[in-house]
Formats: C-alpha cells, sequence, structure tokens
C-alpha cells in the first residue's frame, strides 16, 4: 500500500487512532518519533490505528484500572553529549543501560483476556466492557517476552496486546416480527430447523428419537427465566448417540472452546482456577453461547480413586451453581488473583451413566442435590438405542442455513445463531397458575429422591419448557409474530414434563 504523508495534526497526551490503515505498528512507531523530534516533543502523543478486528467475549482479569505507559522519553549521556530515545509499549526499559525517564505517555486502561482462532490477547480498553460478545476493533501489538507491559501487568508472559479503538456487540438481535419474517422468507420449517439442528459436520443428518429430539430443541429455543437459562443433562447407556449430539451442536455454535471432554479431564477445567495469574476462568465462563460437556461421569469415577474424593467433587461441582444461574460474582484464591466471572451460555452434558449403576438413582449420591435441581435431567437407554437405529441418517444441503451467506436486509446473517440470539432475548407470555398446575400433575409419578430434585426448582424448568414450544410453533409452523400461547402449547407442556420424568425410570446397562 502506498504510505500516505500525515501532518503533525495529532492531540497531545492522547490516543489519536489513524482513520485507515497507513503503517504496521513498527513504521508507526518511526513515524511518531520523528513527529515528536519536529514538533520538538514538548507533549507526548500516541498513534494507533483501528484495523484490526477481534470477536470474543473479554474476560476481566483486574478489579481496578491499570496504568500502562504506552511511550517513553528517555535521556542519556554518550560522549558527554545528551541523547533523546523512546521506548514503547512492547520494549523495557533499563535504566541501567538506557538512561533515565525524562516525560511517559500513560493511560488508565481495564484490562481483559480474550481468545479468539486460537491465539489469546489482553485487551486494553478506556471503557468497562460488559459480559457479551463483542466486535472490537483496534491494533494488534505483538509483544516481546520483555517489554514493558509485561512489568507493569506482572503477567508470567503476555504475547500480544489489543488496544481497543471501538467495540460493538457482535450479536444481532432480531425484532419478533423481524425473527418471524425471517423464518418464513427463508422457508424454515419445523422439519428443516430440526435437521439444521442435528446437522454434522459429515454432511449427514442425525437427529435423534422424538422425546430427546424435541426437548433438544425446545431447550435451544428457550430464553432466560429468573436470569439464567434452561441446562440440560442427558444421561444415556453407550451407543446412543449422545456423543455425536454435541459433535451437531458444537458444528452449528462454533465456540472457540469447542466440547469439553470431561473423561480425561478434572473438574477444575471447568471451573475458575487460580494456580496462575491471571486467573484461568475455566470452560463454562470461557464459553459464549452453548457450553458442551462430554462423559461428566467419567470424571467423577476417575476422582473417586483419590483419597481427597468427597472433598475434590462435592465441592468443586457445586462451584457450577453461580455458573449455571449465570450469577455476576467475584471469585479469588486470596492472593490478589481475583476474577469478576458472569456466565452466558447455556450448558448441556451428556454422559454415560455410573459404572455399575441401572439407573440415575446413583449419580444424586456423587453429585450436590443443589447442582442437580440446576439441570433438566434425561435418561436414555436401550429403547432409545433401538429408536435410533431406525432413523435414516439423510445427506442433506441444510448448511446453506447455518454459514455466514444470508443476505437480510443489507446485512450478512448466520440464521441458526440469528434465531438463536434472538429467541435468548424474550420470554414469551404465560399463566404462572396453568404451569404449576401441570407441574403438580405430573410430579405425582416422580419417585424419590428425584421429586425432591425435580420440585426445587420445577417452575423455573417448566416455564422455559413452555417458552421453547410456543417459540418452536409460532417460527417454524404458524409464523405468529405475537407469540401468543393457545391451549395446544400447555397440552404439548404436559406431555413434555410426562415424558420427561417417565425416562428417569429408565433402565440402564451396567458398564464395567
Amino acid at each position: 500500500m502506498e504510505e500516505k504523508q500525515i501532518k503533525c495534526l495529532f492531540k497531545r497526551q492522547e490516543i489519536n487512532f489513524l482513520t485507515e490503515y497507513y503503517w504496521d505498528w513498527n513504521k508507526i512507531k518511526g513515524h511518531i518519533v520523528n513527529e515528536l523530534k519536529k514538533c520538538n516533543d514538548k507533549e507526548l502523543f500516541f498513534l494507533a490505528h483501528k484495523c484490526d478486528k477481534l470477536i470474543g467475549k473479554a474476560q476481566l482479569v483486574m478489579e481496578v484500572k491499570q496504568k500502562i505507559p504506552l511511550i517513553q522519553k528517555i535521556r542519556t549521556i554518550k560522549n558527554d553529549e545528551p541523547i533523546i530515545s523512546y521506548k514503547f509499549i512492547d520494549e523495557r526499559h533499563d535504566r541501567r543501560y538506557d538512561g533515565h525517564e525524562m516525560d511517559s505517555l500513560a493511560f488508565e486502561f481495564w484490562v481483559y483476556k480474550l481468545v479468539n482462532n486460537g491465539s489469546e490477547y489482553i485487551l486494553l480498553s478506556k471503557e468497562r466492557l460488559g459480559n457479551e460478545l463483542y466486535t472490537f476493533k483496534g491494533m494488534k501489538i505483538e509483544m516481546a517476552g520483555t517489554s514493558e507491559v509485561s512489568k507493569v501487568l506482572k503477567f508470567h508472559s503476555v504475547a500480544n496486546v489489543f488496544i481497543v479503538a471501538e467495540y460493538e456487540p457482535a450479536i444481532k438481535i432480531l425484532k419478533k416480527k423481524e425473527l418471524v419474517q425471517l423464518c418464513k422468507t427463508i422457508g424454515l420449517t419445523n422439519e428443516i430447523f430440526r435437521g439444521i439442528v442435528f446437522l454434522h459436520p459429515d454432511g449427514n443428518v442425525y437427529e435423534q428419537p422424538q422425546g430427546l429430539s424435541r426437548l433438544q430443541v425446545i431447550q435451544l429455543l428457550s430464553g432466560k427465566y429468573e436470569g439464567y437459562p434452561l441446562h440440560l443433562m442427558i444421561i444415556g447407556d453407550v451407543g446412543t448417540g449422545k456423543t455425536m449430539l454435541l459433535e451437531c451442536l458444537n458444528y452449528k455454535f462454533k465456540e472457540e472452546e469447542g466440547i469439553f471432554e470431561a473423561g480425561n479431564s478434572t473438574v477444575k477445567g471447568l471451573i475458575p482456577s487460580f494456580k496462575e495469574k491471571p486467573a484461568n476462568p475455566g470452560y463454562i465462563l470461557l464459553c459464549v453461547r452453548i457450553a458442551l460437556t462430554d462423559e461428566l461421569m467419567k470424571m467423577i469415577e476417575n476422582a473417586q480413586n483419590q483419597t481427597v474424593y468427597k472433598r475434590t467433587i462435592h465441592q468443586s461441582l457445586s462451584q457450577l451453581n453461580m455458573l449455571l444461574e449465570h450469577k455476576e460474582r467475584t471469585v479469588g484464591s486470596g492472593n490478589d488473583n481475583n476474577l469478576k466471572a458472569k456466565a452466558t451460555a447455556k450448558a448441556i452434558f451428556a454422559t454415560n451413566p455410573l459404572k455399575n449403576s441401572e439407573s440415575i438413582f446413583n449419580l444424586i449420591f456423587e453429585v450436590d442435590k443443589s447442582t442437580l435441581s440446576r439441570m433438566l435431567l434425561w435418561v436414555q437407554g436401550e429403547r432409545h438405542r433401538q429408536e435410533r437405529r431406525k432413523l435414516k441418517n439423510n445427506n442433506t444441503s441444510l448448511s446453506i442455513y447455518t454459514t455466514d451467506t444470508y443476505d437480510y436486509r443489507g446485512g450478512i446473517i448466520n440464521p441458526f445463531l440469528t434465531i438463536y440470539d434472538s429467541c435468548q432475548s424474550f420470554l414469551v407470555d404465560f399463566d404462572e397458575k396453568r404451569i404449576e398446575g401441570i407441574i403438580e400433575v405430573t410430579a405425582q409419578s416422580a419417585k424419590e429422591p428425584m421429586k425432591g430434585i425435580w420440585e426445587a426448582r420445577a417452575l423455573h424448568h417448566a416455564i422455559l419448557l413452555f417458552d421453547g414450544i410456543v417459540k418452536y410453533r409460532c417460527l417454524f409452523q404458524d409464523y405468529d409474530d405475537t407469540f401468543m400461547p393457545n391451549e395446544a402449547d400447555y397440552n404439548d407442556l404436559e406431555a413434555l414434563l410426562k415424558a420427561v420424568i417417565a425416562s428417569w425410570d429408565t433402565k440402564l446397562m451396567k458398564n464395567d
């Protein structure tokens, strides 16, 4: 690109963001030095561009702003002559050799950590960010291991710094009428949307039997009640398609963290850990839309062989409660390594049962009841496996709905994610007393101790199931932008709750 000349009209004591990409970072440094010399460097200034882009959920790593020097004016004596030089954010000032600091330009930043396309960045933002997915524009700076920012932040290593110029929410929410119009325009039906949900990266649709198939779609479409969404735990025998289901969902959501393999991990991988600084938020917090965990029971079995099993599992898994409820909390280890935590993802746990378990009731003695109550449990056994064998794995062209190729009102969108995100933003109207009545009737068939666990948060789960039922009908069947429930929706809720509760009595194979 042809370099353009920039007049010396930059604001002093500020970061000046260039409107076009004129130079890379090394050339920008050289230009800053030249301009400072030309203007007698009475006041320092800093240049940056905003042509780099990151997308992700930034994790706050320090509870107070940090003062970060972007440029330092250094004076030293050589051959009895004063020499002026400059040190930048990616360079280290060593007073023994470089000379003493005459002046510096430093700003207070909120410091965040973000992972984008497998690379980790330290974000420096003058404004405090919310806990959501953002598109950031600014300038990347690759740090040297001995950079000044590494010393200031006291991190073991800082690979990349990103100076934020501007940002906006990356999630595009459609209004109800626009949402229904989108589904109608591109011809989405119940059958097609289910196909999209169960579309695998190999190009085939691996739909689950009707009970789980409908439950999974309804859970995805449901929003939030009392501030948090509906989480799902699927427990089933080997060969019932649990891992395949997670792979299908992961293909659509494309979370940076992918699927968490609990069978080869410890519970510390799911929750915040403070062994390093800054703290590792853990898998649940790092996920944006959906958190997919495979083989949770295997992780519990591995922990059973440890002498501190009761402490590591019961206490650690109970820390999921705050994350599952999307509470905003500050957590820490007491060594000045705190982390402000607020989850945003909807969780799905898929797992084989515990060894030598013929039912899910053994699970209740291994996992904190309060944690189990925050999830909806679905159990599948031999009948599910037989029904799944009858389903055909159809090869389709549904991938058109899962890529950023649809032009909607002048903007390129991903139809699946747009529908998902928009559905999280509202809750349909409902008759609470009517739902309470359905809960009371259906809960009569539940057995203890599952009955008690269910009743603890039955209203929350039932309202969100109802929310998903209504959205499923209005979006892909009736194209009804009022999203008003009808009698059939309440009947569907009752039938679904009966199916969920009946699944708890499923006899499981003993997997030795």
